[in-house]
């Protein structure tokens, strides 16, 4: 999404992402209590949902925020996970992850049940950020 998206840095290394331009309109927001003091966060966020769904697949586009008092928001890092894909694999990984070890494979995939409660982790990228 937008102009100077992740996507279009892999052009030109003078592309900053800016996700200023975002359109917030019809999607789900989660935030926190504001944080009581000043946070720096590093490494591989994970992002826990459970959901149900009316379709057998899906994707989720995660996007983590700073927001300030104003209500501006400020891109932080992002993550995504096509919904057959949310178990873990089932072979044991060949290196240690932060993340959920997944190996997207056709046999391996998962289709939602639907109506049933599932769990999906999206693991976002790593990052570096100090939330003022």
């Amino acid at each position: 999404t937008g102009l100077r998206s992740r996507w279009r840095t892999l052009f030109s290394p003078l592309v900053v992402p800016d996700y200023a331009d975002l359109d917030r309109r019809g999607r789900i927001i989660y935030r926190s209590q504001p944080l009581t003091e000043p946070l720096s966060l590093a490494g591989h966020p994970l992002f826990t949902l459970y959901l149900k769904c009316s379709a057998a697949d899906g994707g989720l586009f995660v996007y983590l925020e700073e927001e300030t008092a104003e209500g501006r928001a400020y891109y932080v890092t992002e993550g995504l996970l096509r919904l057959i894909h949310r178990k873990s694999a089932i072979d044991p990984p060949a290196y240690v992850s932060p993340a959920p070890v997944r190996n997207y494979r056709r046999a391996q995939a998962c289709p939602m049940e639907p109506g049933a409660i599932e769990r999906a982790v999206v693991d976002l990228l790593p990052v570096a950020h100090h939330f003022s």
